[in-house]
This record gives structure tokens, sequence and C-alpha cells, in this order.
């Protein structure tokens, strides 16, 4: 992406389904990616806080974008413990409608989803992306991942599973 000063390529679909399946890195749910803001070119940060129009004041670090059409929307996130909480919960997202720019801001409180296999979604130069592969490695290990996505999605049952397996999710140098 060269830059916002086409804005109509931002209203089109396909503009925003190749940019995801462009992607280097991110994790990919069902028709969708989830990508790390560190794992976004300027270009497309740009791209991303005009489509927010200060929705969430520029405060997101995720953003989940289309990889098959007719997808309608973007959404960004904001989840204040990535890079430092094993399991960031979501604290606010925006989710755009890419055609109108319609858009509706969430606020989560209690049981929010969370994210895991968090260095699949960052930049290969993220600081913290051998820390996080090493917290996955754990969770696979223990099983965790086996286990039905409502169950790991949300925090209340993800930390009851954790403390089933009596797991640390900090796991330090000598134990991986």
């Amino acid at each position: 992406m060269s830059s916002v000063s086409n804005i109509d390529s931002l209203k089109s679909l396909k503009f925003w389904n190749d940019l995801a399946k462009s992607l280097p890195t991110g994790k990919t749910v069902g028709p969708k990616v989830y990508v790390h803001r560190s794992a976004l070119s300027p270009e497309t940060i740009d791209a991303l806080n005009h489509l927010e129009q200060r929705s969430l004041d520029g405060e997101w670090n995720m953003a989940r974008l289309p990889l098959r059409l007719p997808a309608d929307s973007i959404s960004l996130t904001w989840y204040p413990g990535f890079g430092v909480d094993p399991f960031p919960v979501l604290q606010r997202s925006v989710n755009i409608k890419i055609k109108t720019g319609a858009s509706r801001v969430r606020n989560f409180h209690r049981n929010r989803p969370l994210l895991h296999r968090c260095e699949m979604m960052v930049a290969p130069s993220h600081p913290r992306r051998a820390e996080m592969a090493r917290v996955t490695s754990v969770c696979e290990k223990a099983g965790l991942f086996r286990l039905p996505p409502s169950r790991i999605g949300f925090e209340d049952l993800w930390n009851r599973s954790l403390r089933v397996h009596d797991l640390d999710p900090f796991p330090t140098d000598e134990a991986a």
C-alpha cells in the first residue's frame, strides 16, 4: 500500500482482502487474520487510523482483517497487556464497515476475550516473540489448545484451565 491518498481504495473490500492475504505474519482464525500493529507497515497503520476516525483515539494494537470475500468489516482492538501478559485480554474494540465507514465501539469488562499464540501475530523482530513462543509451547505440551474454542477464548475458563493443569504462564528459560 503506498498511501492513504486514494481514499476510495479504503472502501474497497478487495483492497483489504488483498492486503490481509499479503501480510507476512498473522494468526488465521476462520476467514480472518489477526495481526499486531508491529507487523504492519506505516502506510497500513495510516490507512487503518483513517478508517478508525478517532473511535479509539488511535489506541489499538491489533487488527482483524478479512481473508475472504464477501467480508464487509475490519476490527481494531486494544489489548493493553499485549507484550507483557502471556494471554492479553481485550479491553476495547471498534468494528468498522468497510464500504460505509460506520463503526461500533465495544468495551469489555468481565470474562473478556483473550489472545494466545501471540508470537504468530507480531513482527518477526518483536522483542518478546521468543518468550511468546515459549508460552505457546508450554500450552501445547499441556494439551490446552485441544480444548473447545469456547474454553480457551475467554479469560474465566482459560484461567481455570491453567489452574487445573497447574501451569505457570511465565516459563523461564530453564523450563523451556
